[in-house]
């Protein structure tokens, strides 16, 4: 899924440690680097006025105002979209005073991604207060309508006067769509997220959202962080006491020798911790990034979840080297050994083992045997660490997935309850009643849950505050509220609450959400003509009979910062994000022009389609699930299937090696033609899935060759296998570089002219082309096959994958895109 927030300012990125010469790392490393920088700099946007879901006066306000430092930075769609209903303006419209200081300017998206196998999320994004076209043209914004990607379409520039529906135009992600505007005289956008109930129930009803206990889902929708809950009781053991009897019997009878290739670096390294026990249940969360581990823990408690880890436990560099680790402790079947490693649990159904059992009994492993332990060093008292085996049944397993709730997911509904006993979670637990006669949040409600905040240490400036205000106070004072909603604690709080309410752009709410109003002691006590003006005023914003969407329907909302900040932790492409990777364009190894046009599509449709849910499987599996990653990745493999044809070898048949030729996303080869030799990329790959060519006949070996080609899953795992595994040509100091590592630094693009025409070289994209192709050459400037093809590749992926791609143009200026650069369409 991909997906971005609505302002993109320039973000630095973050820089990996190196794997096994930190020294080598940048100065002043942070204990963790930022995973999503962009998202930590758009959070930062986000006023103080514009709290979700709760205003100043108590009210349901269900998005957030957003206010970027560059006040003409563009507004952009987050996400590939339709357009449902829109507004532009000539003029600012009156506020209350006749003032014209307020923008009506709007645009609702429609968005349908893909997050897994059958797992279509459709949602809406609003963007209102957009900018008329007077202050536009005043302010220079924007240039005439061009061609250019993501330049505002000219729908978005053409006056409306009034809402309108969207009769189907589509939009990219990062179009931009307007410009920051006012609401009675304030810079803002007002920002919003929601799912129809029919949407809503479709996707979440298999995920585990509102669930008290969660449970190890039985599917393979596995993606972002994952969590283990441990039971209070359990044993943490100083060292581990076994690596699972697959291992010990391999060892026993097969030896290491059979487990792991020839120059294979000793990856265990376990270090003495602590023995004990967990007083009361654990809550653990583990992450990876930039090929760090970490490892959150929080300990149940009366009153809610209590911090163990101040800061996320590091294991420098674990990522990187999980090849080997999953080779050495789980010998008979290394890829399910991955697995483990990187979720706790086996996602996939490899077979145990995939040779004859006559050929060799002593590799059979028994169904009561299956059980591999996976040993994590996790907090479990303050100051004590010790090992774990994660994988044991007692343990629940879950991931972002499934919005587990004691991570701070919480369904509110629209009357104010909380279904079901609230969990517990880091970020404090929703109380039962939310909302009092009016409709409004209920101060009590309020009261109760900063009450269990601050007695958890989290709110110090607001203790004598809280010490010092009765209740009723809370409600009736406006400056209570504000500085209620607007401390940071909070406002973390309430992002976790995914809230079911009615649109204020909706005619038929209008009474339901502002008569309170007309109450004692309120604005408009006594006042129906203020009212009245009121009204007309509120409804110069609405627009709910131009969407088609029923009026007066309830809608669930999500604080939409942290909506896009979850969501872009799954790296699932849909079909039409796949084909968008293909670039139209590309400058070849001899120096021409080339283009791949719309019509000369249609097998590489199928080619997509046949493969893409096990390749996004793959791609999840092994670690290639950042947009930088990603980006690598389909740089080599794109020119490696013959842009998206084939996943057999050009030369085939008819290479000096075959009938061991490439085959497979990434093309493994075995250039000396002998499958038992430990140097061939096809033996190691056999033996990483469960299979022993030294036990199984000619035969068999042949049809596991002719899999890589003709079976999806064998197509796609061999490249996430190679994408992982050492080079041992490589040089010694470099040993523990692995493709993610040279993804994962970030450098510049570097404008190459060729003729007429302008591609640009990037030094990570060439270091992972080497790594695939010529190892030797990561560190030497030999020749690497279709290098000016794989930039291309890479340059196209760039734009498509990431937020803030800079490439130089012909004057010399930063651009968003390079040169000549044509968005494919993906409808």
């Amino acid at each position: 899924m991909i997906i971005s927030p609505p302002f993109l300012p320039q973000v630095t990125p973050p820089q990996p440690v190196h794997p096994s010469n930190p020294e080598e790392s940048p100065p002043a490393h942070p204990a963790v680097a930022p995973e999503d920088p962009l998202m930590d700099a758009v959070d930062g946007m986000a006023l103080h006025h514009g709290t979700y879901p709760i205003s100043w006066d108590r009210g349901w306000h269900t998005g957030v105002h957003l206010v970027p430092g560059d006040q003409h930075m563009p507004v952009r769609a987050i996400a590939d979209g339709t357009v449902v209903a829109y507004r532009v303006c000539e003029k600012p419209l009156p506020d209350m005073s006749d003032k014209l200081n307020c923008n009506g300017g709007f645009v609702l998206l429609r968005h349908e991604k893909e997050t897994g196998q059958g797992r279509t999320l459709r949602f809406y994004s609003l963007y209102m207060h957009l900018l008329d076209l007077e202050g536009m043209n005043a302010a220079g914004l924007p240039p005439v309508c061009s061609n250019k990607p993501f330049a505002m379409p000219l729908w978005a520039q053409c006056p409306t006067g009034v809402a309108v529906s969207g009769n189907g135009e589509k939009v990219h992600r990062k179009d931009i769509i307007g410009y920051l505007g006012k609401c009675s005289d304030m810079w803002e956008l007002h920002f919003e997220i929601f799912m129809t109930q029919e949407d809503f129930d479709a996707y979440f009803g298999p995920t585990q959202l509102g669930a008290a206990k969660v449970t190890t889902p039985t599917g393979s929708d596995c993606w972002g962080h994952s969590y283990y809950v441990i039971p209070a009781g359990q044993h943490f053991h100083a060292l581990p006491t076994q690596f699972g009897a697959e291992s010990q019997r391999l060892e026993d009878k097969v030896t290491l020798q059979n487990i792991k290739p020839k120059g294979t670096r000793g990856s265990i390294g376990f270090e003495r911790l602590k023995d004990g026990t967990n007083a009361a249940t654990l809550y653990v969360e583990v992450f990876f990034c930039l090929g760090s581990k970490y490892t959150n823990v929080w300990c149940e408690t009366p009153q809610g979840l209590k911090l163990l880890t101040p800061q996320p436990v590091c294991e420098q560099g674990y990522e990187y080297v999980m090849y080997e680790r999953a080779r050495d402790l789980y010998g008979l079947c290394p890829s399910d050994g991955y697995e483990l490693l990187r979720f706790g649990r086996i996602l996939g159904n490899e077979t145990l083992p995939a040779s004859p059992a006559s050929a060799n009994p002593d590799l059979v492993c028994s169904a009561e045997e299956d059980h591999r332990q996976t040993w994590f060093r996790v907090t479990f008292a303050p100051g004590q660490e010790g090992y774990i085996d994660i994988n044991a049944k007692a343990i629940q397993k879950v991931s972002d997935a499934d919005f587990p709730s004691f991570m701070g997911w919480q369904k509110i509904h629209d009357d104010g309850h909380a279904p079901g006993k609230p969990a517990p979670g880091p970020k404090g637990a929703a109380p039962r009643k939310l909302s009092d006669s009016d409709g409004r949040w209920s101060p009590h409600a309020l009261m109760e849950l900063l009450q269990k905040i601050v007695s958890k240490g989290n709110l110090d400036p607001l203790n004598e505050w809280v010490k010092g205000t009765s209740k009723e106070e809370v409600g009736q004072k406006t400056a209570t509220m504000r500085q209620v909603v607007s401390d940071p604690v909070v406002r973390e709080l309430l992002k976790g609450f995914i809230c079911e309410a009615a649109s204020e752009w909706d005619a038929a709410n209008v009474e339901q959400r502002y008569g309170w109003l007309k109450s004692a002691g309120q604005r408009f006590e006594n006042d129906q003509a203020g009212y009245d003006k009121f009204l007309k005023f509120a409804r110069q914003f609405q627009f709910w009979d131009k969407t088609g969407l029923p009026a007066g329907a309830k809608l669930w909302y999500f604080h939409p910062l942290a909506f896009i900040r979850h969501f872009r932790k799954c790296s699932w492409l849909a079909k039409e994000e796949m084909q968008q990777l293909l670039p139209t364009q590309y400058m070849d190894e001899h120096g021409n022009w080339c283009l791949i046009r719309q019509n000369q599509l249609g097998a590489r449709d199928s080619f997509i389609s046949k493969f893409r849910v096990d390749l996004n499987k793959s791609l999840c599996k092994y670690g290639i699930n950042t947009p930088a990653r990603m980006a690598a990745f389909f740089a080599q493999s794109i020119v490696e299937t013959q842009w998206f044809t084939t996943t057999k070898e050009g030369a085939g048949e008819h290479a000096a090696y075959a009938p061991w030729y490439g085959r497979g996303f990434l093309q493994l080869t075995n250039s000396g033609g002998d499958v038992n030799i430990e140097s061939s990329n096809y033996y190691n790959y056999f033996r990483w899935r469960a299979r022993f060519p030294e036990h199984a006949g000619q035969s068999q070996i042949v049809q596991w060759r002719e899999d890589l080609q003709n079976v999806s899953d064998d197509a796609t795992q061999s490249a996430g296998f190679y994408w992982i595994m050492p080079q041992f040509s490589a040089k010694s100091e470099h040993y523990a570089e692995r493709t993610s590592f040279y993804a994962d630094t970030p450098a510049p693009n570097v404008r190459l002219v060729q003729g007429k025409h302008a591609y640009y070289s990037n030094e990570s994209a060439r270091r992972v082309a080497a790594y695939v192709n010529i190892p030797g050459a990561i560190y030497q400037q030999h020749t690497v096959n279709n290098l000016p093809e794989r930039y291309s590749c890479y340059a196209n992926a760039l734009v498509v994958l990431t937020d803030t791609p800079v490439f130089e143009d012909a004057r010399g200026r930063d651009d968003e895109v390079p040169d000549s650069f044509v968005l494919r369409e993906s409808w």
